[in-house]
Protein backbone atom coordinates (compact mmCIF):
# COMPACT_ATOMS: atom_id res chain seq x y z
CA UNK A 1 0.00 0.00 0.00
CA UNK A 2 1.14 3.70 -0.43
CA UNK A 3 1.73 5.77 3.03
CA UNK A 4 -0.68 5.82 5.56
CA UNK A 5 -2.96 8.88 5.59
CA UNK A 6 -3.54 9.47 9.16
CA UNK A 7 -5.88 12.44 11.07
CA UNK A 8 -5.68 13.59 14.52
CA UNK A 9 -8.65 14.06 16.51
CA UNK A 10 -7.52 15.65 19.26
CA UNK A 11 -4.67 18.56 18.64
CA UNK A 12 -3.82 19.65 22.29
CA UNK A 13 -0.57 19.22 23.84
CA UNK A 14 0.82 16.10 23.65
CA UNK A 15 -0.74 16.13 20.06
CA UNK A 16 1.00 19.15 18.49
CA UNK A 17 3.86 19.26 20.47
CA UNK A 18 4.99 15.80 20.39
CA UNK A 19 2.97 13.59 18.05
CA UNK A 20 2.60 15.89 15.21
CA UNK A 21 6.35 16.47 14.98
CA UNK A 22 7.01 12.45 15.14
CA UNK A 23 4.35 12.08 12.65
CA UNK A 24 5.62 14.22 10.16
CA UNK A 25 9.00 12.33 10.49
CA UNK A 26 7.37 8.95 10.18
CA UNK A 27 8.50 7.16 7.02
CA UNK A 28 5.41 5.24 5.46
CA UNK A 29 2.92 8.30 7.01
CA UNK A 30 1.32 11.20 5.69
CA UNK A 31 -0.81 13.21 8.22
CA UNK A 32 -3.36 14.82 6.51
CA UNK A 33 -5.93 15.84 8.71
CA UNK A 34 -6.96 17.16 12.36
CA UNK A 35 -10.18 17.54 14.39
CA UNK A 36 -10.55 19.42 17.60
CA UNK A 37 -13.67 21.41 19.03
CA UNK A 38 -11.24 24.63 20.14
CA UNK A 39 -11.13 27.60 17.83
CA UNK A 40 -7.35 28.18 19.59
CA UNK A 41 -6.04 24.58 19.08
CA UNK A 42 -6.88 24.64 15.70
CA UNK A 43 -5.47 28.49 15.29
CA UNK A 44 -2.08 27.03 16.47
CA UNK A 45 -1.88 24.21 14.47
CA UNK A 46 -3.27 26.11 10.79
CA UNK A 47 0.04 28.39 11.97
CA UNK A 48 2.28 25.43 13.43
CA UNK A 49 0.84 22.86 9.94
CA UNK A 50 -0.57 24.75 7.21
CA UNK A 51 -0.97 21.44 4.61
CA UNK A 52 -3.23 19.60 7.08
CA UNK A 53 -6.96 19.91 6.58
CA UNK A 54 -8.66 21.23 10.25
CA UNK A 55 -11.62 20.27 11.16
CA UNK A 56 -13.95 21.38 14.36
CA UNK A 57 -16.34 18.47 14.40
CA UNK A 58 -14.27 15.08 14.56
CA UNK A 59 -17.22 13.44 12.89
CA UNK A 60 -16.47 14.87 9.79
CA UNK A 61 -13.07 14.29 10.17
CA UNK A 62 -13.85 10.23 10.37
CA UNK A 63 -15.88 10.66 7.05
CA UNK A 64 -12.78 12.05 5.07
CA UNK A 65 -12.66 9.02 2.81
CA UNK A 66 -9.02 10.40 1.83
CA UNK A 67 -8.16 8.57 5.32
CA UNK A 68 -7.01 5.26 6.08
CA UNK A 69 -6.25 5.81 10.11
CA UNK A 70 -6.52 8.01 13.33
CA UNK A 71 -5.12 9.01 16.10
CA UNK A 72 -6.89 9.60 19.34
CA UNK A 73 -5.74 12.32 21.21
CA UNK A 74 -8.57 12.81 23.90
CA UNK A 75 -9.17 12.75 27.26
CA UNK A 76 -9.60 8.88 28.47
CA UNK A 77 -13.20 9.16 28.73
CA UNK A 78 -13.81 9.78 25.49
CA UNK A 79 -11.42 7.21 24.12
CA UNK A 80 -13.93 4.57 23.97
CA UNK A 81 -16.79 6.99 21.78
CA UNK A 82 -14.35 7.80 18.96
CA UNK A 83 -12.06 4.65 18.93
CA UNK A 84 -15.52 2.93 18.21
CA UNK A 85 -16.91 5.84 15.95
CA UNK A 86 -13.46 5.00 13.87
CA UNK A 87 -13.61 1.55 13.37
CA UNK A 88 -17.04 1.74 12.32
CA UNK A 89 -15.75 4.61 9.89
CA UNK A 90 -12.92 1.81 8.29
CA UNK A 91 -10.35 3.27 10.21
CA UNK A 92 -7.34 2.05 11.66
CA UNK A 93 -6.84 3.70 15.02
CA UNK A 94 -4.01 4.43 17.23
CA UNK A 95 -5.68 5.61 20.89
CA UNK A 96 -3.74 7.11 23.32
CA UNK A 97 -3.19 5.74 27.17
CA UNK A 98 -4.56 4.09 28.60
CA UNK A 99 -6.98 2.84 26.03
CA UNK A 100 -10.41 3.18 27.99
CA UNK A 101 -11.74 4.06 31.10
CA UNK A 102 -11.77 0.06 32.25
CA UNK A 103 -11.52 -3.44 30.74
CA UNK A 104 -15.11 -3.87 30.03
CA UNK A 105 -14.85 -0.51 27.13
CA UNK A 106 -11.52 -1.73 26.61
CA UNK A 107 -13.15 -5.15 25.24
CA UNK A 108 -15.93 -2.98 23.42
CA UNK A 109 -13.32 -1.18 21.38
CA UNK A 110 -11.26 -3.97 20.92
CA UNK A 111 -14.17 -6.15 19.64
CA UNK A 112 -15.74 -3.22 17.20
CA UNK A 113 -12.10 -2.55 15.60
CA UNK A 114 -12.09 -6.66 14.83
CA UNK A 115 -15.51 -6.51 14.02
CA UNK A 116 -14.59 -3.57 11.33
CA UNK A 117 -11.38 -5.17 10.08
CA UNK A 118 -9.18 -2.27 11.10
CA UNK A 119 -6.28 -2.30 13.55
CA UNK A 120 -6.51 -1.18 16.79
CA UNK A 121 -2.96 0.16 18.61
CA UNK A 122 -2.56 1.68 22.29
CA UNK A 123 -0.33 4.51 21.73
CA UNK A 124 2.26 3.34 24.40
CA UNK A 125 5.19 5.41 23.13
CA UNK A 126 7.42 4.53 26.15
CA UNK A 127 7.99 0.51 23.89
CA UNK A 128 9.92 2.30 21.13
CA UNK A 129 12.41 4.12 23.24
CA UNK A 130 15.65 1.89 22.27
CA UNK A 131 16.62 1.60 26.17
CA UNK A 132 13.03 -0.48 26.53
CA UNK A 133 14.36 -2.99 23.72
CA UNK A 134 17.78 -3.11 25.59
CA UNK A 135 16.41 -4.30 28.53
CA UNK A 136 14.14 -6.64 27.28
CA UNK A 137 16.73 -8.40 25.59
CA UNK A 138 19.07 -8.27 28.77
CA UNK A 139 16.10 -9.34 30.54
CA UNK A 140 15.35 -12.71 27.64
CA UNK A 141 18.93 -13.28 28.10
CA UNK A 142 18.87 -15.25 31.17
CA UNK A 143 21.90 -13.29 31.86
CA UNK A 144 20.42 -11.81 34.96
CA UNK A 145 19.01 -15.22 36.48
CA UNK A 146 15.33 -15.26 37.99
CA UNK A 147 13.58 -12.18 38.40
CA UNK A 148 12.57 -11.97 42.04
CA UNK A 149 10.93 -8.27 42.69
CA UNK A 150 9.97 -5.56 40.37
CA UNK A 151 9.35 -2.40 41.62
CA UNK A 152 8.23 0.79 39.73
CA UNK A 153 7.20 4.24 40.15
CA UNK A 154 6.04 7.52 37.93
CA UNK A 155 5.17 10.80 39.93
CA UNK A 156 4.89 14.22 39.50
CA UNK A 157 3.63 17.53 40.64
CA UNK A 158 0.46 19.03 39.96
CA UNK A 159 -1.64 20.94 41.69
CA UNK A 160 -5.67 20.76 41.87
CA UNK A 161 -7.37 23.48 40.07
CA UNK A 162 -10.86 24.32 38.68
CA UNK A 163 -12.39 22.13 36.14
CA UNK A 164 -8.94 19.89 35.54
CA UNK A 165 -10.35 16.44 34.09
CA UNK A 166 -7.50 14.88 35.61
CA UNK A 167 -8.69 15.31 39.13
CA UNK A 168 -12.23 13.39 38.44
CA UNK A 169 -12.97 9.76 38.50
CA UNK A 170 -15.83 10.00 35.69
CA UNK A 171 -13.40 11.29 32.86
CA UNK A 172 -10.26 8.65 33.95
CA UNK A 173 -8.49 11.21 35.99
CA UNK A 174 -5.74 10.51 38.91
CA UNK A 175 -2.37 9.32 38.81
CA UNK A 176 -3.06 5.31 38.48
CA UNK A 177 -4.39 6.04 34.88
CA UNK A 178 -2.83 9.14 33.94
CA UNK A 179 0.94 7.71 34.96
CA UNK A 180 1.10 4.29 36.77
CA UNK A 181 -0.52 2.92 33.88
CA UNK A 182 3.26 2.88 32.39
CA UNK A 183 4.37 0.90 34.66
CA UNK A 184 2.16 -1.94 34.27
CA UNK A 185 2.45 -1.99 30.31
CA UNK A 186 5.68 -2.01 30.84
CA UNK A 187 6.09 -4.34 33.34
CA UNK A 188 3.91 -6.46 30.75
CA UNK A 189 6.03 -5.87 27.79
CA UNK A 190 9.57 -6.30 29.92
CA UNK A 191 7.95 -9.84 31.23
CA UNK A 192 5.55 -11.13 29.16
CA UNK A 193 3.60 -11.67 32.30
CA UNK A 194 0.29 -9.68 32.79
CA UNK A 195 -0.70 -8.37 36.64
CA UNK A 196 -2.65 -11.28 38.35
CA UNK A 197 -3.86 -9.40 42.00
CA UNK A 198 -3.10 -6.31 43.92
CA UNK A 199 -3.29 -4.74 47.10
CA UNK A 200 -3.38 -0.90 46.79
CA UNK A 201 -3.99 2.28 48.82
CA UNK A 202 -5.14 5.88 47.60
CA UNK A 203 -3.87 8.83 49.42
CA UNK A 204 -5.22 12.62 49.40
CA UNK A 205 -1.93 14.77 49.82
CA UNK A 206 -3.11 18.20 47.99
CA UNK A 207 -6.46 17.30 46.41
CA UNK A 208 -9.66 16.99 48.28
CA UNK A 209 -11.25 14.07 49.26
CA UNK A 210 -14.30 12.61 47.73
CA UNK A 211 -12.41 12.86 44.41
CA UNK A 212 -9.24 10.38 42.92
CA UNK A 213 -6.87 9.94 45.40
CA UNK A 214 -3.47 12.14 44.70
CA UNK A 215 -1.45 9.16 45.30
CA UNK A 216 -1.65 5.55 45.12
CA UNK A 217 0.82 2.52 46.16
CA UNK A 218 -0.16 -1.16 45.34
CA UNK A 219 1.49 -4.45 46.26
CA UNK A 220 1.13 -6.74 43.29
CA UNK A 221 1.73 -9.89 41.91
CA UNK A 222 2.23 -11.15 38.13
CA UNK A 223 0.62 -13.89 36.84
CA UNK A 224 3.79 -16.05 37.28
CA UNK A 225 3.83 -15.16 41.25
CA UNK A 226 6.74 -12.47 40.61
CA UNK A 227 5.84 -9.78 43.61
CA UNK A 228 5.83 -6.37 42.49
CA UNK A 229 5.07 -2.98 43.98
CA UNK A 230 3.90 0.12 42.02
CA UNK A 231 3.46 3.88 42.87
CA UNK A 232 2.10 6.42 41.33
CA UNK A 233 1.44 10.28 42.51
CA UNK A 234 0.82 14.01 41.95
CA UNK A 235 2.62 14.92 44.78
CA UNK A 236 6.23 14.69 43.92
CA UNK A 237 8.65 13.60 41.29
CA UNK A 238 9.96 9.98 40.39
CA UNK A 239 10.65 7.72 37.01
CA UNK A 240 12.24 4.48 37.56
CA UNK A 241 11.43 0.87 36.97
CA UNK A 242 13.67 -1.65 38.65
CA UNK A 243 14.16 -5.44 38.39
CA UNK A 244 15.77 -7.35 40.70
CA UNK A 245 17.16 -10.79 39.58
CA UNK A 246 19.46 -13.71 41.45
CA UNK A 247 22.45 -12.94 39.34
CA UNK A 248 21.96 -9.09 38.60
CA UNK A 249 19.88 -5.79 39.00
CA UNK A 250 18.98 -3.47 36.45
CA UNK A 251 16.86 0.12 36.60
CA UNK A 252 15.42 2.19 33.77
CA UNK A 253 15.46 5.50 35.29
CA UNK A 254 13.66 8.95 33.17
CA UNK A 255 12.31 7.11 30.62
CA UNK A 256 8.86 7.57 31.76
CA UNK A 257 8.72 10.95 29.62
CA UNK A 258 7.42 12.39 26.42
CA UNK A 259 11.01 12.59 25.25
CA UNK A 260 12.34 9.83 24.08
CA UNK A 261 15.43 10.01 27.05
CA UNK A 262 16.43 7.67 29.80
CA UNK A 263 19.29 5.99 31.62
CA UNK A 264 19.43 1.83 32.07
CA UNK A 265 22.69 1.05 34.63
CA UNK A 266 23.08 -1.63 36.81
CA UNK A 267 25.04 -5.25 37.04
CA UNK A 268 24.29 -8.79 34.85
CA UNK A 269 26.28 -11.61 36.23
CA UNK A 270 29.05 -9.44 37.28
CA UNK A 271 29.45 -7.16 34.60
CA UNK A 272 28.36 -3.42 34.80
CA UNK A 273 25.86 -1.82 32.89
CA UNK A 274 25.72 1.55 32.05
CA UNK A 275 23.62 3.07 28.64
CA UNK A 276 21.64 6.35 28.19
CA UNK A 277 19.59 7.84 25.74
CA UNK A 278 20.10 11.63 25.50
CA UNK A 279 16.88 13.74 24.38
CA UNK A 280 18.96 15.05 21.38
CA UNK A 281 18.22 16.74 18.35
CA UNK A 282 15.04 15.20 17.63
CA UNK A 283 13.23 13.83 20.87
CA UNK A 284 9.96 12.86 19.54
CA UNK A 285 11.68 9.90 17.75
CA UNK A 286 9.80 7.61 20.14
CA UNK A 287 6.50 8.88 18.34
CA UNK A 288 8.07 8.63 15.22
CA UNK A 289 8.64 5.45 15.70
CA UNK A 290 5.42 4.55 17.12
CA UNK A 291 3.81 5.88 13.83
CA UNK A 292 6.08 3.86 11.64
CA UNK A 293 5.18 0.38 13.74
CA UNK A 294 1.22 1.27 13.02
CA UNK A 295 1.91 1.54 9.38
CA UNK A 296 4.13 -1.58 8.82
CA UNK A 297 1.23 -3.65 10.50
CA UNK A 298 -1.10 -1.74 8.68
CA UNK A 299 0.67 -3.15 5.37
CA UNK A 300 2.17 -6.32 6.60
CA UNK A 301 -1.53 -7.00 8.27
CA UNK A 302 0.02 -8.26 11.70
CA UNK A 303 -0.86 -7.36 15.04
CA UNK A 304 1.13 -4.10 16.65
CA UNK A 305 3.19 -4.79 19.98
CA UNK A 306 0.84 -2.82 22.05
CA UNK A 307 -2.17 -4.05 20.03
CA UNK A 308 -5.67 -3.56 21.57
CA UNK A 309 -6.13 -7.38 22.95
CA UNK A 310 -2.43 -6.64 25.00
CA UNK A 311 -3.60 -3.08 26.06
CA UNK A 312 -7.53 -4.44 27.45
CA UNK A 313 -4.78 -6.84 30.21
CA UNK A 314 -3.28 -3.32 31.43
CA UNK A 315 -6.87 -1.53 31.49
CA UNK A 316 -7.84 -4.72 33.92
CA UNK A 317 -4.83 -4.72 36.05
CA UNK A 318 -6.04 -0.70 36.51
CA UNK A 319 -9.40 -2.22 37.53
CA UNK A 320 -8.24 -4.51 39.86
CA UNK A 321 -5.76 -1.56 41.59
CA UNK A 322 -8.98 0.68 41.94
CA UNK A 323 -10.91 -2.17 43.52
CA UNK A 324 -8.32 -2.71 45.81
CA UNK A 325 -8.57 0.46 47.12
CA UNK A 326 -12.01 0.77 47.30
CA UNK A 327 -12.33 -2.52 48.92
CA UNK A 328 -9.56 -2.31 51.42
CA UNK A 329 -8.89 -5.65 50.18
CA UNK A 330 -6.33 -7.65 47.84
CA UNK A 331 -8.21 -7.80 44.41
CA UNK A 332 -7.43 -10.42 41.57
CA UNK A 333 -7.41 -8.82 38.20
CA UNK A 334 -10.73 -10.12 36.04
CA UNK A 335 -8.83 -10.51 32.44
Amino acid sequence: MNALRIGFIGGGEIAHNRALPGAQRAAGVELRAMADVSAAVREQWRRDAPEVRLYEDPQALLDDRELDAVYVALPNFLHKEWTVRAARAGKHVLCEKPLAMNAADAREMAAACERAGVRLMAAYMILFNPLVTLLKDYLDSGRLGRLQYIHGQFSYSTFPREGFWRMDPERGGGPLHDVGIYVLLLTRHLTGQPLREAAALGFHRRWPEGGVPDAVVAACALADGTPMSLEAAFTHGGNYLRFDCEDGVLTLEDAFTQCCAGRLHGSANGVRVEHAVEQGVFPEQNYQREFEHLAECVRERREPVCSGRLAVLDCAALDAIVRSIRSGKRERVEA
